[in-house]
């Protein structure tokens, strides 16, 4: 079965992959990607620099892994 793990994005490294993943779902995958001149690979607006703004990512982890 596959397993999802849910973890806050607290690194620099952890927040881009954010970011990164946030532009290709809403811009690359939904076309929005022509509204952005020139496409910086991340989707971000002013609430993401908001001290109280947590991001999270979802990772898939193998089955034999523990959670």
């Amino acid at each position: 079965m596959t397993r999802f793990k849910v973890k806050r994005a607290e690194s620099p490294g952890e927040l881009r992959a954010h970011l990164r993943k946030r532009w290709v779902i809403f811009m690359k995958q939904a076309g929005y990607s022509q509204a952005v001149d020139p496409p910086s690979s991340m989707e971000f607006d002013r609430f993401d620099a908001c001290p109280a703004t947590a991001h999270f990512n979802i990772l898939i982890e193998d089955e034999g892994e523990d959670a």
